[in-house]
């Protein structure tokens, strides 16, 4: 199926959208991290508000996309 690419195609930018910070390794250095997979994502914050303040920020970043 091609919807799962065109989707993780369409979320490309997320991480940067919301802050997700990546050391020299690869490795999540921060405290925000997303794992998609085809046309699904999760986000893990460290804290309910945290995962509040990602919801609006994400909201907002697929608003401007048309996903929302």
């Amino acid at each position: 199926m091609i919807s799962p690419l065109l989707a993780n195609i369409a979320l490309h930018g997320m991480e940067e959208a919301i802050g997700v910070k990546y050391n020299s390794k690869g490795e999540i250095a921060g405290k925000r991290a997303i794992v998609r997979y085809a046309d699904d994502f999760v986000c893990f914050c460290e804290s309910k508000e945290d995962a509040e303040n990602v919801q609006e920020l994400l909201s907002e970043w697929l608003t401007k996309r048309g996903l929302w």
